[in-house]
């Protein structure tokens, strides 16, 4: 028989200060969510013409199903992308409440160098998270803590070199607010 004394702490969700996962669209890249769609994110120069693509699919994945796939290497549209407003449901961020996200991916092995970051609109990275090279041809882990404000509000994955080529995938995204 065990006895239950209470002396005061109190556990957070995930035991890690940040709360419950925030990325609960159906989405391939999202965790408890996963489903074969793009949910939630918008493009530019993805859109189908030629190869250019942003698509949900199946082939190459990091967890579960699905994944989400650039492509930008046939018929090359400058400053491709694909974006999510981070101030927008289910995300709902306002200035100064601290997030943490992570997320994996990979590049597709071909074209150029694609970007990760928070930007104030959808085109320019303010604050750079990672660059995907086309020699990560592996899923690469990556994680960040921010403090949000106008600067953060789209969260951005982009080509970025003047050949306007490459792709990338992406897989397991979460997004939490610290509690």
């Amino acid at each position: 028989m065990s006895l239950g004394i209470g002396i005061g702490l109190r556990i957070k969700a995930g035991g890690d200060g940040y709360g419950p996962e925030l990325f609960t669209l159906l989405n391939a890249a999202s965790l408890i969510n996963e489903a074969n769609a793009i949910t939630g994110f918008s493009e530019e120069g993805l859109n189908g013409a030629g190869a250019n693509e942003f698509i949900s699919q199946g082939v190459e994945v990091y967890n579960k199903s699905y994944a989400l796939k650039t492509d930008a290497n046939d018929t090359p549209t400058g400053n491709c992308r694909i974006y999510i407003d981070l101030q927008a449901a289910p995300f709902n961020f306002v200035n100064g409440e601290e997030g943490r996200i992570i997320f994996y991916s990979r590049h597709i092995g071909s074209g150029s160098t694609w970007k990760a970051g928070f930007g104030s609109n959808s085109l320019g990275l303010i604050t750079e998270l990672m660059d995907i090279y086309s020699a990560n041809v592996t899923w690469l882990k990556y994680n960040h803590d921010w403090v949000h404000d106008g600067n953060f509000r789209y969260l951005i994955y982009r080509e970025a070199s003047a050949q306007n080529n490459g792709g990338i995938y992406l897989d397991a995204i979460s997004i939490r607010k610290k509690l």
